[in-house]
């Protein structure tokens, strides 16, 4: 429909600007997710914390860094996050192997 107003007949042209458009679009929408999922608060980000839970610790880390030598953010309210204690830092650490091999 949209090709005969350009064209007048079927046309390899179109379906190649189609497909540009659609790999555009996917792109964005994937972009925008992946910015709307990171943790204003935190700045915990699930999907890099799925590959390296490290990596994750080390983005949060860097964000409350960046927070607490930010001369603005003095005025904002602190963040109240929980905290983890010994016992269930041991708890967890010692159901970590067998989630692992759960899910695969």
């Amino acid at each position: 429909m949209f090709m005969g107003l350009f064209w007048m007949r079927f046309d390899f042209r179109f379906i190649i600007v189609f497909l540009i458009f659609m790999l555009v679009t996917e792109m964005f929408i994937q972009v925008r997710w992946r910015l709307g999922i990171i943790c204003r608060s935190c700045g915990f980000d699930p999907v890099v914390y799925l590959n390296s839970p490290t990596r994750a610790a080390e983005k949060v880390k860097l964000f409350f860094e960046k927070k607490k030598n930010n001369p603005y953010a003095l005025n904002l309210r602190p963040e109240n996050l929980p905290t983890i204690t010994s016992a269930r830092l041991e708890e967890v650490t010692a159901q970590l192997p067998s989630r692992l091999s759960k899910t695969i």
